[in-house]
């Protein structure tokens, strides 16, 4: 979001090296500027009255004359999408550090940003490069004014395309880089474009979204060209993760142009609307009106592009969280041709797809609430902890099921383990499928009390992915606790985020809450949180800040589940399993972190390590290559033996091998008795973060 909407003009001159703030050396010819002027004279002159107000007194007059004739420009030809006039402006000089030859002026009113760069020439030769912007509407104008007042139009504005419930998620970028995240858009494929929150608490949102499994729904407003990841900037007004919480007022959908496409044969719903345009973002899309559900249904996978209206309501059952409840139709483009038959080849059994809208579901804790009689579900899992959701509950297997059934509304606490599905037809739209559910006789809890927290000092920590909590603090005694910023800044936020990736001890102050449903029954709620120490020395295991990925996996079955994440769970008794046919040469799995990592070691089990027989009968990893961000590859010969195994990859003096992710190809694989499903129990990396 780093990404700000302002053009750097570098120009270096013969061999004078002037650094000014905001000053040029020279006296320029007088510009005096009425700021009532509307509109623009023929040809672009402006032949000013008098000179505006000012607060700030450092910025040579000439400067601001030069905004102040852009401005009164872009107000005459653009009306009220341009500033208003009389806005008292704050400046500040932006020239980058040590650059000589230029001075870059920024000017804010309310949501305005004016730039302006000049050069360090004669008087009669400069030229003020000059941008108006608006992040918050998305207008933007680019123009020149010369030192006769002349105004030259760069770049006419873009008043941005209106962004309503498109589903994508954050990804950050490289620190150091030019912009810092930027998000992309679902269905995959469909852009990558930068992302900037309107105020503080959006921005603090998108913040906690980066690099998370979590995907979300924005509103806001696309701007292009912009100075922006991907040359597009959306600024977002609100957001919505995807997941069970409150709903938003459903959207109107005033005449969306767009294609509808079916989906494959099985999928849990038969089609889906893909905007045109150039971000060709997916919605849900059905109507009430039988007549009309029927002339969507003709036109699936058509080419036709059609315009509908409606209202669009989110979070839907129905393709990418969202649907569109369409209540007029039209066709405003033809079918393309059909292509000419082809005999139909031989299907090849196809790998499961790689990305799947799941997440672990491990040892969450609450109870089974059933619905009232005639609701569309019958029951749903009530999360017991801070900020717990509710969420529609099955099972596959049938005594696990019965089980489910004979706990609704018993109060009773139940510890579930299993995968949470996310956009399927189940309360709130989610599901978790249960694989193993515990039942335990909990005490009645403690009254929830308070107490504060004066300058205790420990290290932040984090759960595997999954887990019912996410991170904890642990004193330096040896206590864990959980710990939150609800009611602190984003600030403190990002501070407990930042201390918890780089392993430094801190100091923090706040309220201890007891009795209630966190680590061991208790929570830090932090109001001010330092730093006593640098980043962590030891190497630690990265595990819980890692997210997985493969080419394929083996769809659940009565036997369980096979998924990447199952290789990072901590338990040898699961397994990632890859999907395709055969011993899976060239499969991969890879694990991506937040930030760089140094790696020292990992270690992993390559095999299904449930017990002596499983093991043997499903092939287990001989030989994989592991691939690392930086472009190292490193080829790697693994024992045919149970339990982990250790891969030294310290270098000393050093350096160690620093990298955003590790990639594991499998090579060769010892055969297994029985089946030919390659599989990888457990991986950890043990290292230190940058």
């Amino acid at each position: 979001m780093k990404g700000k909407l302002y053009l750097l003009v570098l120009m270096l001159i013969l061999s004078t090296v002037v650094i000014g703030g905001c000053v040029p050396p020279t006296t320029y010819p007088e510009i005096i500027v009425d700021s009532s002027v509307s509109p623009i004279p023929e040809g672009g002159h402006i032949f000013p009255t008098a000179t505006p107000i000012e607060v700030a007194e450092e910025t040579p007059d000439e400067v601001r004359a030069a905004r102040d004739v852009a401005l009164a420009y872009v107000s005459g030809r653009y009306g009220e999408q341009a500033p208003a006039l009389g806005l008292t402006w704050t400046e500040e000089d932006i020239t980058p550090e040590g650059l000589v030859g230029s001075v870059t002026c920024q000017y804010t009113a309310e949501d305005w940003v004016v730039t302006i760069t000049y050069p360090i020439v004669p008087p009669e030769q400069v030229v003020y490069q000059v941008v108006v912007a608006n992040p918050v509407t998305g207008f933007q104008w680019e123009g020149e004014v010369d030192a006769a007042g002349q105004v030259t139009e760069a770049s006419a504005p873009s008043a941005g395309q209106a962004v309503v419930g498109w589903l994508g998620r954050v990804v950050s970028l490289p620190a150091g880089g030019q912009f810092d995240d930027y998000l992309a858009l679902e269905p995959e494929g469909a852009g990558e474009i930068g992302v900037e929150g309107a105020d503080n608490t959006v921005a603090a949102q998108i913040q906690m979204l980066r690099d998370s499994t979590t995907y979300a729904h924005f509103w806001g407003t696309l701007t292009c060209p912009v100075l922006d990841y991907g040359g597009c900037q959306l600024v977002v007004t609100r957001l919505r993760e995807d997941r069970p919480g409150p709903s938003f007022e459903s959207d109107p959908v005033e005449g969306w142009e767009g294609t509808i496409i079916g989906t494959s044969p099985g999928s849990q719903f038969d089609d889906n609307f893909i905007l045109a345009g150039d971000f060709p973002v997916g919605y849900g899309i059905d109507s009430l009106d039988s007549a009309i559900a029927a002339q969507l249904a003709g036109l699936r996978d058509t080419g036709t592009t059609v315009r509908v209206w409606g209202e669009l309501v989110c979070p839907a059952i129905d393709a990418f969280g969202t649907e569109i409840v369409v209540n007029r139709v039209e066709v405003i483009g033809q079918p393309a041709p059909a292509p000419t038959p082809v005999p139909a080849p031989t299907p090849a059994p196809a790998p499961t797809p790689v990305e799947s809208r799941t997440e672990p579901v491990e040892n969450w804790w609450g109870e089974i609430v059933s619905n009232p009689p005639g609701s569309q579900f019958d029951d749903y899992f009530q999360r017991q902890i801070v900020g717990g959701g509710q969420y529609g509950i099955e099972s596959l297997n049938p005594d696990i099921q019965a089980q489910i059934i004979a706990l609704r509304d018993t109060g009773t606490t139940v510890h579930v383990w299993g995968t949470l599905h996310h956009d399927v037809p189940d309360y709130n739209a989610n599901q978790i499928q249960v694989t193993r559910i515990e039942v335990q006789e909990v005490p009645t809890p403690p009254p929830t009390t308070e107490e504060p927290v004066e300058g205790w000092i420990g290290t932040i920590g984090k759960f595997l992915w999954g887990s019912q909590c996410d991170d904890y603090f642990e004193r330096n005694d040896g206590q864990q606790f959980g710990i939150e910023a609800l009611d602190a800044d984003a600030a403190v936020r990002q501070q407990i985020e930042q201390y918890r990736w780089t392993g430094a001890q801190v100091q923090v102050w706040g309220q201890l809450l007891t009795g209630i449903p966190d680590v061991e029954g208790r929570q830090i709620q932090v109001e001010r949180i330092e730093a006593v120490s640098g980043p962590a020395e030891e190497a630690r295991n990265l595990m819980p800040f890692a997210t997985s990925s493969a080419s394929s996996f083996l769809p659940t079955d009565r036997g369980g589940q096979y998924q990447s994440w199952m290789a990072m769970d901590s338990a040898l008794e699961t397994s990632w399993v890859e999907g395709v046919a055969g011993p899976g040469l060239g499969e991969w799995f890879m694990l991506t972190f937040p930030g760089t990592v140094e790696v020292h070691y990992i270690n992993l089990d390559v095999g299904y390590d449930r017990d002596d027989d499983i093991f043997y009968a499903n092939n287990r990893i001989k030989r994989a290559t592991f691939i690392f961000s930086s472009g190292e590859q490193i080829e790697m010969n693994l024992s045919d033996a149970r339990g982990m195994q250790r891969i030294v990859l310290a270098r000393a003096p050093g350096p160690s091998i620093e990298t955003t992710f590790v990639k594991i190809v499998i090579g060769e694989v010892y055969p297994g008795s029985r089946h030919d499903d390659t599989c990888l129990a457990e991986i950890e990396v043990w290292g230190k973060t940058k």
